[in-house]
């Protein structure tokens, strides 16, 4: 169990993306993996198709890589918490950048925060009875459509 805990499984693990235009990727710099601990990474990318993945670091002083092949689909109506999750650690890392004394990133945290519903330093949500009370106090709900789409995403993964 020590072992596993002070002893990387893979250290300075990067990745590389080949055949598809995959951007935006999140956490930027993976750093080491640890045994049993998973790998979470998330990006965007342009078009569907086959992508070769490659993970690249080294184990126990040696370099590593591996090579696998995925199929990035058109849509994935029912996996619309992914978005989330994306938006979410690139919040986190753009706030850290802010701690930092690197800038301001306070533009895009608000984008990202209202886009994909998430609290942030920025950004709160306000919750209001029924959608009554929106049209009362002239409030806009930004994210209606969001909601929508991740009710139907849920309701097609219980289906």
């Amino acid at each position: 169990m020590r072992q596993k805990l002070v002893r990387p499984a893979i250290q300075n693990l990067s990745i590389d993306f080949n055949g598809s235009e995959v951007h935006d990727v999140e956490p930027q710099l993976l750093g080491d993996l640890f045994y049993g601990t998973p790998l979470r990474v998330f990006g965007r990318y342009g078009s569907a198709g086959s992508v070769a993945v490659t993970l690249s670091g080294t184990v126990q002083g040696a370099p590593w890589n591996e090579t696998v092949s995925m199929e990035l689909p058109e849509k994935d109506l029912g996996n619309s918490e992914i978005e989330r999750m994306w938006a979410h650690k690139r919040i986190g890392r753009l706030l850290d950048i802010e701690r930092a004394g690197q800038g301001s990133q306070r533009e895009e945290v608000v984008r990202l925060s209202e886009g994909y519903s998430i609290v942030s330093p920025y950004a709160s949500m306000l919750v209001l009875e029924n959608d009554g009370e929106y049209k009362r106090w002239k409030i806009q709900q930004r994210n209606a459509t969001r909601i929508v789409r991740d009710r139907a995403a849920r309701d097609n993964v219980q289906q």
